[in-house]
């Protein structure tokens, strides 16, 4: 019993170990859907990696208008990331977000708010990835769950 428990903590260990350097950054783009305005939207990101497996990520998205109503949103947010195996990673994402809305024919609304989620990332090749995300923004009249599709290029 012994044995197999020690086995287990040592795989686990290595599942958590790092697939990224400190310092290690990246570019990307997303296809996103956002509840709220109920339509597809475009983002860009940039990540930098604090530690192995700590990074941040700093992304714009544009929403397409529907209804006269257009929507963006400018977020700033840590991923911690666990490693599940070499190419494959789920992470926890905490952030802040500064959301717009702007309902034609109104004034447009522009609010500060938190964005909690979590997403999963596969390394095609050693700098570039594909991700899934789903990230909860809680902002005021105009908060909004975001499913993303992503890639991105690392350097």
């Amino acid at each position: 019993m012994r044995k197999i428990f020690v086995i287990i903590c040592v795989a686990v260990l290595g599942i958590a170990s790092a697939h990224a350097e400190k310092g290690q950054k990246g570019l990307g783009f997303n296809v996103n859907y956002g509840t709220e305005i109920e339509n597809f939207g475009l983002g860009a990101k940039f990540q930098y990696f604090f530690t192995d497996n700590l990074r941040g990520e700093a992304s714009f998205n544009y929403f397409f208008k529907k209804n006269n109503y257009s929507m963006w949103d400018l977020n700033a947010d840590i991923h911690y990331l666990f490693n599940v195996s070499d190419r494959f990673h789920l992470y926890p994402i905490l952030g802040l977000t500064l959301a717009n809305a702007n309902p034609e024919g109104f004034d447009s609304t522009t609010k500060f708010g938190a964005n909690i989620g979590g997403g999963a990332e596969f390394d095609i090749a050693h700098d570039l990835s594909v991700n899934f995300q789903v990230r909860y923004s809680a902002v005021s009249k105009i908060d909004q769950a975001v499913i993303s599709l992503g890639a991105t290029y690392k350097f």
